[in-house]
């Protein structure tokens, strides 16, 4: 299953209200909210990041449109996770929002 249909699956799963919109890749979350015709922070980014020490061959990090990717929280948010697995991962801070251009 591709992670595309994990995260659909889920949203199902979970009766999530959500549309999904193709179109080709564009790279920039401003150039994407306008083929969509949404604003940048309604659009949804994922990265696949590998943290060093971690088997696992990568980590989904799925953020808001707007928002900056601050790996070094992605990481020390999975590192915690795995040190303690029977708690819930922590939520990361928020980044801030990202300046378009």
């Amino acid at each position: 299953m591709t992670p595309f249909e994990q995260i659909t699956a889920l949203l199902d799963r979970e009766e999530a209200a959500y549309r999904v919109v193709e179109h080709s890749a564009e790279g920039r979350s401003l150039e994407v909210a306008a083929v969509r015709g949404t604003s940048v922070s309604q659009g949804a980014k994922a990265l696949v990041c590998r943290v060093k020490g971690i088997e696992a061959p990568g980590v989904l990090a799925v953020l808001a449109g707007d928002r900056r990717a601050e790996l070094k929280k992605i990481v020390a948010a999975v590192v915690a996770s795995i040190a303690a697995p029977s708690a819930p991962a922590p939520p990361l801070p928020q980044a801030a929002p990202r300046q378009p251009g």
